[in-house]
């Protein structure tokens, strides 16, 4: 999971959310999730897996995502459990949009009755606030999902594409050098919220990345998982930054969660820099391959990518329903 989809905050604080237990059928239920039913849920995403990252990413969510920025959609049917769901409704964006992740899902011959009845009513919710768009992926791992939103109306929003690089010559060096008094430090507690500003700066209008709150943030950030580095100016301003891990499906790989810049820093040749620091850091933590996720749509990245050695393995198309015209003032 890249934190092209889950960077950093809509208000600082944590919302109140409605009860998610709702009647939607004289069949269907969908039942109030609490901490106490954590086990049973990731038991069942575990064994009924809705796509091949869902397991893993079931218990960050839960853990990282959910409390301040999501809610769960735990459907039953008759009494016993069909399918799971998180709705992040709680972040910031470029298109002011939710995004509807289905799970856990039994296979049988309702699955996908079963899947509209979480579409719809994650639909119904977003309605119902101040978002405008409902955006769903990974809906082709589901056999007939891509034309059930269709029918329903949703279209392409952006494509995420997820790069690889295995090759075992060294990365090229970048062009130029930093400014004098320019430097690379380890992020710090003190230096969050300057962290924090700038990743807000650099994604605010990026499709597909998120703003969580600051307290959220800063809790991912302290995950042992991580290796996170701030380009401080000599001013000790944050220039950039790279955050790196072991990558959550692969764990053999290092991946490269997120990299950016100030946008004023634009035209200085610092993504090479980036970059750079990004594979040296997983370089240091013993990983000798490499991915990421980038927006199709960044073609200026897509470029640096390719030239530092990455290619495509997949693209990952995002659907979106739009639910309001405009923006509430």
């Amino acid at each position: 999971m890249s934190d092209a989809t889950f960077f950093a905050s809509a208000n600082g604080r944590k919302r109140e959310r409605p009860l998610n237990k709702h009647r939607m059928s004289d069949s269907f239920e969908l039942k109030e999730y609490c901490d106490g039913n954590k086990s049973d849920l990731l038991a069942f995403i575990e064994k009924n897996p809705a796509s091949p990252a869902a397991t893993d990413l079931a218990g960050f969510f839960l853990d990282k995502i959910i409390p301040s920025c999501g809610r769960v959609y735990d459907l039953f049917l008759e009494n016993q459990r069909v399918a799971a769901a998180f709705l992040i409704d709680g972040v910031e964006n470029a298109s002011n949009s939710a995004e509807l992740f289905i799970v856990g899902l039994t296979a049988s011959s309702r699955s996908l009755s079963i899947v509209e009845h979480l579409v719809s009513t994650a639909e119904t919710t977003i309605r119902a606030s101040r978002r405008r768009l409902l955006e769903i992926a990974d809906f082709a791992l589901i056999p007939g999902l891509n034309s059930l939103l269709t029918r329903r109306g949703y279209r392409l929003s952006y494509e995420m594409i997820i790069m690889d690089r295995t090759e075992a010559k060294l990365w090229p060096a970048p062009k130029s050098s930093l400014p004098t008094g320019w430097r690379w430090v380890p992020l710090t507690e003190e230096l969050q919220r300057p962290y924090y500003e700038a990743t807000k700066k650099a994604f605010r209008q990026v499709k597909g990345s998120n703003i969580t709150d600051f307290e959220s943030f800063c809790e991912r950030n302290r995950d042992a998982r991580y290796t996170i580095e701030l380009l401080l100016t000599d001013k000790d301003l944050v220039a950039a930054f790279a955050k790196v891990s072991p990558d959550l499906e692969h764990p053999e790989n290092g991946e490269i969660i997120s990299i950016g810049r100030d946008p004023d820093c634009r035209g200085m040749g610092l993504g090479e820099h980036i970059l750079a620091r990004a594979l040296e850091l997983l370089k240091l933590r013993g990983f000798d391959k490499y991915t990421l996720s980038v927006n199709a749509e960044n073609e200026t990245a897509l470029s640096l990518y390719k030239h530092f050695g990455f290619s495509v393995r997949e693209s990952t198309p995002v659907l979106g329903l739009e639910l309001r015209k405009t923006d509430p003032a």
